[in-house]
């Protein structure tokens, strides 16, 4: 599998850990970037047991480590590989130091609100998302953008659709490159229930402001577009898992392309040569 900008990615198998609240079971996705399947040290905190997905797109040695916590309470983690750096009592068996803890800065939120579900680095910027933030609604979502500056990671601000609705899921994927934020909200109604939808986001001196929605030209209830999300450059490739193209839920992902700042759909469609229905 490889990302918009041509570098080889892992994936790792998924696993998802519930915890029952009364009777009703909450789902706390934890998502790690890591190469191995396999449980690490996590400075100050003791053992932790790590639960797997998808690995992204990392920047440099940076790695954004998704970590589940004594309440469900989740958070993102960053280390950095580096041996070298004079902190042994923090390293991991693989030779990796945690360099910093990404939480919500207004203390402890929702045990659902799943801070971390998704989320990337690039350079001196993670981006974290929060599906489950209900701040517009129960889990319309939101994503937290943190900021690098000496070792020092600071959320500088929260971004959220601007016709983020309930059960959205803005957050669920999300990806970085440079200037620009491109946040997946897969349950989002664009084309009819759960067709999906991608939201566009530009820095604009140190402001990031929401510049485009975007939607497949042949959208449906049930595609989840938005499912995930990359961007590098001038191009955004938008994963629908549940696009039926070739049968049902065969998927396809979406290509788009950026023309004097707009984000227009390119004739572009992929799709598997050999495939079939439940694909995805």
């Amino acid at each position: 599998m490889r990302c918009c900008n041509g570098k080889k990615i892992t994936v790792v198998p998924g696993k998802i850990f519930k915890r029952s609240l009364g009777s009703v079971f909450k789902h706390i996705f934890c998502v790690i970037h890591f190469i191995r399947a396999r449980d690490t040290t996590c400075a100050n905190s003791g053992r932790c047991s790590m639960f797997f997905s998808r690995l992204k797109t990392f920047s440099s040695r940076l790695y954004p480590i998704l970590r589940i916590g004594r309440l469900s309470i989740c958070s993102a983690i960053i280390f950095l590989s580096n041996t070298a750096v004079g902190q042994a009592e923090a390293q991991t068996a693989d030779g990796f130091v945690q360099q910093a803890r990404l939480n919500a800065s207004d203390g402890v939120r929702s045990s659902v609100d799943n801070l971390g579900y998704s989320v990337v680095v690039d350079g001196n910027t993670a981006v974290a998302g929060v599906p489950g933030d209900d701040k517009l609604g129960l889990n319309t979502g939101a994503v937290y953008v943190f900021s690098n500056d000496g070792g020092s990671w600071t959320k500088i601000t929260e971004l959220r659709a601007s016709d983020g609705a309930e059960g959205d899921s803005f957050g669920y994927s999300v990806s970085v490159s440079g200037n620009i934020i491109v946040v997946g909200a897969p349950y989002q109604d664009e084309k009819g229930d759960d067709s999906g939808a991608a939201y566009v986001f530009s820095n604009d001196g140190g402001t990031w402001t929401q510049t485009e929605k975007l939607s497949a030209d042949d959208g449906s209830w049930g595609d989840h577009f938005g499912h995930s999300v990359s961007v590098s450059g001038n191009t955004i490739v938008v994963g629908v898992p549940y696009h039926d193209e070739n049968d049902d839920d065969s998927g396809a992902a979406y290509v788009f392309s950026n023309d004097g700042g707009k984000w227009n759909q390119t004739q572009v469609q992929l799709i598997a040569d050999d495939d079939t229905g439940s694909d995805r």
